[in-house]
């Protein structure tokens, strides 16, 4: 469970995780936008639709029981293919903006790069206050593009991050073989257009789970690598969290792998007020950079400064699954 807070609005992220064949968990459902009054929105994966539940609390007590919220609006988004929300943000407008992706052409969707609809693009949707549809955009070539994650930028438009197989489109310079992934970046301008883009990575397999601003102006990613070449060095063996510092034109400053043996897989990302990070995910390993590991994956935060060098690490043994239960009873009322 994803928690975070960005006055006057809260997310709240419960995400139910797969591993697809490309080594990259993401959300294969359709999309459910679902609006309640006031202005939490909690990203829910279920077998056939994701819900996006947008609503607030006057008031937000944790006791035994909850008052029902009321429904403002709701709208399903896509097309007769596969449509899957990974993330949404309010913007500066009052509208929202959501990405995931799409394997459609047809319905909300148009100008996916896979006409078969084997394989999918990144799908960016813009929505006013009400929910009704301003723009969307889909973004990649004729591979898979999964993109994962958006927020908004200082000039209004927005940055992208996700996973991609292609090296057509609009995507360029991918790095591996065929079957494999790159972190790709895409810079969007206010309406959806692409200002830049930057595919990075090794040879094998890369993707990027979460993009933020940073106080300089640019921009920090988290996600995993299985590479040892290109723009990737340092990787501890099998899965690493890749940690990737961007300047605000999408080149890179600075790149950390962190790990051990086996496999370690970064969710999370947050600057934190002395200019460094502090990373969150899972970690299968007890060596490299990992100690103390309890016994299969545990959670495992790191904290990096400014440069990215390691400051200190810790881990929790199913931290993740206790915190959801809690939440959960919580809810329920059965706490």
């Amino acid at each position: 469970m994803r928690v975070s807070f960005h006055p006057p609005v809260l997310f709240i992220s419960l995400n139910v995780q797969v591993e697809n064949k490309k080594g990259f968990r993401h959300l294969n459902e359709s999309v459910f936008v679902l609006a309640l009054e006031g202005e939490i929105v909690e990203p829910k994966a279920m077998k056939t639709n994701l819900l996006l539940l947008i609503f607030n609390f006057s008031i937000l007590i944790f006791n035994s029981s909850f008052a029902q919220p009321t429904i403002q609006w709701q709208k399903c988004l896509g097309g007769t293919g596969d449509e899957t929300a990974s993330s949404v943000q309010q913007t500066s407008d009052g509208g929202y903006i959501v990405a995931g992706e799409s394997w459609s052409n047809d319905g909300n969707v148009t100008g996916n790069h896979d006409t078969t609809g084997t394989n999918c693009d990144y799908w960016v949707v813009k929505l006013d206050g009400s929910g009704n549809l301003q723009w969307q955009k889909s973004f990649g070539g004729i591979d898979y593009d999964s993109g994962g994650y958006i927020q908004q930028t200082s000039d209004g438009g927005f940055i992208l991050a996700g996973q991609s197989l292609s090296n057509d489109g609009d995507v360029s310079n991918h790095h591996g073989f065929s079957g494999s992934g790159d972190y790709w970046i895409v810079k969007l301008d206010v309406i959806g257009n692409i200002q830049w883009e930057k595919s990075l990575g090794g040879y094998d397999n890369e993707g990027a789970t979460e993009i933020k601003l940073t106080i300089d102006g640019g921009y920090i990613i988290t996600g995993f690598s299985y590479s040892v070449d290109g723009d990737v060095t340092g990787n501890h063996g099998s899965q690493d969290y890749w940690i990737v510092k961007l300047d605000g034109s999408g080149n890179i400053q600075w790149q950390k792998c962190l790990g051990g043996t086996y496999d370690d897989f970064a969710q999370s990302i947050q600057q934190t007020s002395d200019g460094g990070y502090v990373i969150a995910g899972e970690t299968n390993s007890n060596d490299g950079d990992v100690t103390g590991n309890h016994g299969q994956f545990d959670s495992w935060v790191v904290k990096l400064d400014g440069n990215g060098n390691l400051q200190w690490q810790n881990h929790w043994e199913e931290l993740v699954m206790t915190v959801e239960f809690l939440f959960s009873k919580l809810l329920t009322g059965a706490m």
